[in-house]
C-alpha cells in the first residue's frame, strides 16, 4: 500500500529479485524505518516552530498492553498541526512511569521538552490529577507547560479516525493481518 504513494518503494517492490520482504521482522523493520522518517520530519517542524503543546492519552492495545499515544500540536509556517508521534508501551501506570515515557519519547524524537507550552491528558486521573500526577511533575520540569483539561476523549477520536479515514482503516487491517501471520 505504501508503494501507491512512493515511487522508490514501488520500484523496489516491483523488481525485488530474490528479496520478497514478506517476513514479519523485515516488514516491521521497514515500518519502523518509515515511522522514523516521519517522526524526523515532525520533529524538525516542531523545533522550527519553537513551541508546542503535548497531548497524551492512555489506552490498551489488542493484547491488553497499556500504551501511551503521544501527540504534539504546533504552529508551523502559519498552519496549525496536530501530529501523532508514537504509541509507547508503559510498564506502570503511576505518574513517575508515565512522565518517564513521555520524556523518553520526546527525547527519542529529538524534541526539546523545554519548548512545551501546554499539556493535555486524557484517561486515568494519574495523568491529570492536581497534586502528584504526571502533568504536575512535568510542570515542575517545564514551568511554562500549562495544563489544559481535555474536554473530549482522545482515544475515542483516534478510534473514530481509524474507522472513518479509509487509509488509516486499511493500514490497521494490514497490520493486524501481518501480526496474525507472525
Amino acid at each position: 500500500m505504501i508503494f501507491r504513494y512512493d515511487e522508490i518503494v514501488k520500484n523496489k517492490l516491483s523488481d525485488p529479485g530474490n528479496a520478497k520482504y514478506t517476513r514479519h521482522d523485515i516488514q516491521n523493520e521497514l515500518l519502523d524505518i518509515i515511522a522514523g522518517m516521519i517522526r524526523k520530519d515532525i520533529s524538525k517542524e516542531v523545533m522550527e516552530a519553537e513551541h508546542f503543546a503535548l497531548m497524551v492519552d492512555e489506552t490498551k492495545d489488542v493484547s491488553k498492553q497499556e500504551q501511551l499515544p503521544i501527540v504534539v500540536k504546533y504552529l508551523h509556517q502559519q498552519s496549525l498541526y496536530k501530529e501523532f508521534l508514537d504509541f509507547t508501551a508503559v510498564e506502570g501506570l503511576d505518574a513517575d512511569s508515565l512522565l518517564k515515557k513521555i520524556m523518553e519519547t520526546l527525547g527519542k524524537c529529538g524534541i526539546d521538552y523545554n519548548a512545551c507550552i501546554g499539556q493535555c491528558y486524557d484517561g486515568a486521573t494519574v495523568t491529570s490529577g492536581y497534586i502528584s500526577d504526571a502533568q504536575e511533575r512535568f510542570r515542575r520540569e517545564v514551568s511554562q507547560a500549562v495544563y489544559v483539561c481535555c474536554t473530549y476523549r482522545l482515544n475515542l477520536v483516534l478510534v473514530d479516525c481509524v474507522h472513518n479515514v479509509q487509509t488509516a482503516a486499511e493500514f490497521f487491517v494490514t497490520i493486524q493481518k501481518l501480526d496474525a501471520v507472525a
